[in-house]
């Protein structure tokens, strides 16, 4: 790596994002970014499919850059500006609300003692707390980087491609060689890196053995009988819009309203599934009412469970704008409502899917794809060792090359393939080698 002036740099951090595709086979697959710490760096590179394949590296930032990015999140909690609107009857009042209590207020606490959540309104002149309704949210537009720190974060030095100076290459498969077979997908399995790869367009898991579930049929056949419930952001909402989407008898038993709670039934297969957003923050341009959502571990704490019971949860983009403290605190209560209700009902079966990356916009100090991936490395150290499922959105995003905050219908199908395959796994098929 060289640095502005084109001097060879001697110190690592940049992120980079790597990936080899054969666009004729509409396969891909990410690499491994190996840094020394020295300005040079080795990318691993798995090789699932014989063909041409072409490298791709996408510089995404700076370590420069990302220095001031992890300044600037650490530093400030008011990115986004909330703002509380009380009723009562006819009378409205609004009030500022964040995370952090100012000295000498009074203000209207609506986290969770226990978990440790925090947020907090200003107490209104004449309205009790109980009266808050809705939040509004906002972006702060102070601009807390430097003259040379906003020249690194324009979007031209965003994502840049690297020249790689190696033409497309050939890989080959001996004539006796056989791929792997893999076990059964099993909950509490680790997830590694590279966690599988698109051939096709269809995503093959690199440790368990996956189907496609992409028929109606083969979901159907799944889901039957059981409950799924969904919390998270709006890239898990997405599942449930493809599911209805896709099932031709699973619809909502009442109109669908922005973030509002969803439910979905399928009478003739007898299974139903929910959707639920999480509680503070909550970024978005719509005013969002307060018993839209809750904090997901108090949810998994009011589920019975069983072996019917299903449930996925996705956090984190909506948290990329704040300390990651706040985050690591969410996916620890997170973690702990999973070990109360694995106690008391080990048979419910609870998956985690991870971040997936997004659209380079403007606030790249509040959607940064470098808060996700490190959202991301926090999710897999504290969820590590419990018996969940993991659906890795990020590694098909990069794979893919998708940088969307709502990923296309292809990556959702494979998310929920990756789903189904843990929870109807069926006997791994006898391997048989390539043919080309």
């Amino acid at each position: 790596m060289r640095d502005h002036h084109y001097y060879l740099k001697t110190y690592g951090g940049d992120f980079i994002t790597a990936r080899i595709y054969s666009s004729n086979l509409k396969a891909a697959v990410s690499g491994v970014v190996e840094d020394f710490q020295n300005g040079t760096y080795r990318i691993n590179f798995k090789l699932f499919w014989p063909g041409k394949v072409t490298i791709h590296l996408l510089l995404i930032h700076s370590s420069e850059a990302i220095s001031a990015l992890w300044r600037t999140r650490q530093q400030d909690y008011d990115k986004i500006i909330y703002t509380g609107v009380f009723f009562n009857g006819t009378k409205k009042e609004t009030s500022p609300c964040r995370f952090m209590k100012s000295p000498n207020t009074t203000v209207c606490s609506y986290g969770d003692e226990r978990d440790g959540e925090r947020f907090y309104c200003l107490k209104t002149h004449s309205l009790p707390c109980e009266a808050l309704h809705t939040m509004v949210t906002g972006y702060n537009k102070t601009n807390l980087f430097s003259t040379e720190e906003n020249k690194m974060l324009q979007r031209t030095n965003i994502g840049v491609q690297i020249p790689v100076d190696i033409q497309d290459i050939t890989i080959v498969t001996c004539d006796d060689t056989f791929p792997e077979t893999l076990e059964k997908c099993q909950f509490g399995m680790s997830s590694p890196i590279p966690s599988g790869y698109f051939f096709q367009n269809k995503w093959f898991s690199s440790y368990c053995h996956t189907e496609d579930f992409l028929s109606p049929d083969s979901i159907t056949g799944c889901l039957r009988g059981k409950s799924l419930h969904i919390r998270g952001d709006s890239t898990s909402r997405q599942w449930i819009e493809y599911l209805v989407a896709k099932i031709k008898d699973l619809n909502y038993i009442i109109p669908v309203h922005g973030n509002a709670p969803r439910l979905a039934i399928s009478s003739n297969h007898n299974f139903s599934v929910q959707w639920k957003k999480h509680a503070h923050p909550w970024i978005t341009y719509e005013p969002q009412p307060l018993h839209y959502a809750s904090y997901i571990a108090r949810d998994l704490d009011s589920m019975a469970g069983g072996e019917n019971t299903v449930i996925m949860i996705s956090v984190g983009q909506h948290l990329r704008a704040f300390p990651i403290q706040i985050f690591i605190n969410r996916i620890i209560s997170i973690r702990r409502g999973i070990e109360r209700l694995l106690q008391r009902s080990p048979q419910t079966k609870v998956f985690i899917k991870n971040e997936n990356t997004r659209n380079f916009r403007e606030y790249i100090n509040i959607h940064n794809n470098w808060h996700g991936h490190l959202n991301n490395l926090a999710q897999r150290e504290v969820f590590k060792g419990l018996k969940v499922g993991f659906v890795d959105a990020w590694d098909m995003t990069v794979a893919s090359n998708e940088f969307a905050v709502h990923p296309s219908e292809m990556v959702i199908s494979n998310q929920v393939a990756v789903f189904l395959s843990y929870l109807c796994p069926s006997q791994p098929a006898s391997p048989i080698p390539f043919q080309w």
